[in-house]
C-alpha cells in the first residue's frame, strides 16, 4: 500500500526535529506483537520491512479505497514509553515510576538500549543518540544519578545481568562501576527457580574486586516455588558460605504486571493482553495499583524490613 510522497516527507521532516532520527522505508502490518527475531529477520528479508506495528495497514488501506491521500508514522517502540514532550524510556522504568506514585522521566532511564536488527539503537536522556558512545552513556548516567539524588531521600539503581561477566567489566556502566560511582549498598538477587542459585550468589561475590564486594550488604532469594520456611536451611548455608545476611526468600507471584525482558517467543504479558483482565468497572490505573499493593504486601512478609531500613540508612559504609 503506497503512502503520499509529499505527505511522508512532510512527517518525515517532523519527526527527525522531535526525535533526531528518521528512517524511510517499508512499516509491515500484522495482527500480532512480532517478539520473535527470526520472524522479525524473515520478514526484513521477504518485505524489506524496518518496523512491524498493528494498525498502519488497516488504515492505509482505508484511505486507499477512498482515495484519500495518506502516510504512515511509527514513532514509538513497543519496548519504551513514549513520554508526553516526544522522548522515550524503558516500559519497565515507567512502570517502576508509577509503583513510587511518581510521573515517569528521562533520569529514571537515562540510558536505553533498543535492539534493532543488525545492532541496536540507544536513547540517551530520552533522546536517540546518533551512535552508542560507552563514554557518553557512563556520563549521562551518573549525571541523571546525581539530579535524582539531590531530589529524593532514597534512589533504587537497578543493575542489569550479572555484575561479573568478565569480558564486559571493562565497559560496565550500570553495576559495580555505578555502585563505587554512587557508594550506594548492593543487594544481590538469585531467580532460584532457573536453578543454580548457590553458585550464582557465590560465584558472583568470589569474581568481584575487593572494593565492589564491600558494597554487597544482602543477598535475596527470588521466584520461590513452596514455602519459603523450607529453605530454611539453605538459607543458613547461603549465609555460612558467603558472609553476606539473606535477607528474604520472595516467593513466586502471580501478578498482572507487564512482563519485562521477556524471552523471544515467550508468552509473555503485553500491555494488549493486560487490558483484556481489567475487571469491568476498573480503570486500568486502579487495577495497576492493586497489583503494586500486592506485590507491596508480600515482600513487606517475605523480607526483613527491618535489615533493609538500616542498609538505606547506614548506606556503603
Amino acid at each position: 500500500l503506497p503512502c503520499d510522497r509529499d505527505l511522508t516527507q512532510l512527517l518525515a521532516k517532523e519527526a527527525q526535529r522531535l526525535y533526531g532520527r528518521v528512517h524511510l522505508g517499508v512499516v509491515a502490518t500484522g495482527d500480532k506483537f512480532v517478539a520473535d527475531p527470526q520472524l522479525g529477520d524473515w520478514l526484513q528479508k521477504e518485505f524489506g520491512a524496518m518496523a512491524c506495528e498493528m494498525e498502519g495497514g488497516a488504515i492505509a488501506h482505508a484511505c486507499l479505497v477512498n482515495q484519500v491521500p495518506c502516510a504512515v508514522l511509527r514513532t514509538i517502540s513497543d519496548n519504551a514509553h513514549l513520554l508526553p514532550d516526544g522522548r522515550r524510556m524503558a516500559r519497565s522504568q515507567a512502570i517502576a515510576a508509577a509503583a513510587c506514585g511518581l510521573a515517569p522521566e528521562p533520569d529514571m532511564n537515562p540510558v536505553l538500549l533498543i535492539p534493532r536488527h543488525g545492532g541496536c539503537e540507544a536513547v540517551v536522556d530520552g533522546a536517540a543518540a546518533p551512535r552508542f558512545d560507552r563514554k557518553a552513556c557512563r556520563e549521562a548516567a551518573r549525571r541523571a544519578y546525581d539530579r535524582l539524588a539531590a531530589r529524593f531521600e532514597a534512589v533504587v539503581a537497578e543493575g542489569a545481568g550479572s555484575p561479573v561477566e568478565l569480558n564486559l567489566r571493562a565497559g560496565d556502566i550500570v553495576n559495580m562501576d555505578f555502585a563505587l560511582y554512587a557508594r550506594c549498598p548492593v543487594l544481590l538477587a538469585a531467580d532460584i527457580r532457573r536453578g543454580g542459585a548457590f553458585a550464582a550468589l557465590y560465584g558472583t561475590l568470589a569474581l568481584l574486586a575487593p572494593e565492589e564486594r564491600a558494597l554487597v550488604k544482602g543477598l535475596i532469594v527470588n521466584d520461590f516455588y513452596g514455602d519459603a520456611a523450607s529453605f530454611g536451611e539453605g538459607r543458613r548455608m547461603l549465609e555460612e558460605i558467603c558472609g553476606v545476611p539473606v535477607l528474604g526468600v520472595v516467593p513466586h507471584l502471580d501478578l498482572r504486571l507487564e512482563d519485562e525482558d521477556a524471552l523471544p517467543g515467550a508468552a509473555a504479558l503485553t500491555r494488549e493482553k493486560l487490558a483484556a483482565l481489567v475487571p469491568e468497572g476498573m480503570s486500568a490505573e486502579d487495577f495497576q495499583a492493586a497489583q503494586f499493593d500486592l506485590l507491596a504486601d508480600e515482600l513487606e512478609k517475605a523480607l526483613d524490613m527491618d535489615a533493609l531500613m538500616k542498609i538505606l540508612e547506614g548506606g556503603a559504609g
